[in-house]
């Protein structure tokens, strides 16, 4: 099994969240407070979503539930994210 390269991982990240996460300042998009229950659960409900979607865990190692890649993967997908 070949490893996906950095920029098949960024594509693939770039169209997941362009279907799946709504952009800050959109309608859908729920500013977060530190201290709110419900903030904290949207976090949960989004943290959950990127798992499902594959991108929970970038650099976290495989047997701790992540996908075990490197830094660059991180920061490819951070990138698309803030994009």
């Amino acid at each position: 099994m070949t490893a996906e390269s950095v920029d098949e991982f960024r594509n693939g990240a770039r169209i997941w969240l362009a279907e799946n996460m709504p952009r800050l300042g959109s309608t859908d998009a729920m500013p977060l407070k530190r201290d709110d229950l419900s903030s904290w659960r949207r976090a949960r409900e989004l943290q959950r979503k990127l798992y499902d979607g594959g991108f929970a865990g970038i650099c976290f190692p495989r047997e701790y539930g992540g996908l075990g890649l490197g830094y660059e993967y991180k920061k490819a997908f951070d990138t698309e994210a803030l994009g």
